[in-house]
């Protein structure tokens, strides 16, 4: 078994999710190299230690039963009033439908133009592009 085969075949043997024939294997590759009982014991190391973490930062779960029973039980005491949607005024409804055309109606016209400036053209012109090296930079003398 390679090293690659190993590696992954002992993190399945440390979840526990390999079957008898490949746990066999993968304990005659620990037990067969002194370096592979070393890589096993780390793992086992960092299992334990990713476990006893998971322990510490676990926030309890709160109990569901009794928490539902409060909740209907209370359900029948509290009132929700009514909250109204706020109104918008006429001018935001129709002034943003009014951008939102134009912008669309300026798209339009701009794109028309490039492409109509482009077709028009025999050859592409590009402004020569410009560097500057920022002042950090040493200056490399030639």
């Amino acid at each position: 078994m390679n090293n690659e085969r190993f590696i992954e075949m002992l993190n399945l043997y440390i979840d526990r999710e390999l079957g008898d024939a490949e746990v066999r294997e993968v304990e005659e590759a620990i037990e067969s190299s002194p370096e592979r009982q070393r890589i096993y014991a780390q793992y086992c190391r960092m299992e334990r230690a990713t476990k006893k973490l998971l322990a510490e930062t676990q926030i309890p779960q709160p109990d569901i039963e009794n928490l539902v029973a409060s909740a209907r039980a209370a359900g029948n005491e509290l009132e929700f009033p009514e909250v109204a949607a706020p109104r918008r005024s006429r001018w935001v409804t129709w002034g943003g439908s009014f951008a939102a055309a134009a912008a669309a109606c300026l798209a339009v016209v701009f794109s028309y133009s490039t492409l109509t400036t482009a077709q028009n053209s025999d050859e592409q012109s590009f402004p020569a592009p410009t560097y500057a090296p920022p002042e950090w930079l040493p200056h490399r003398s030639a």
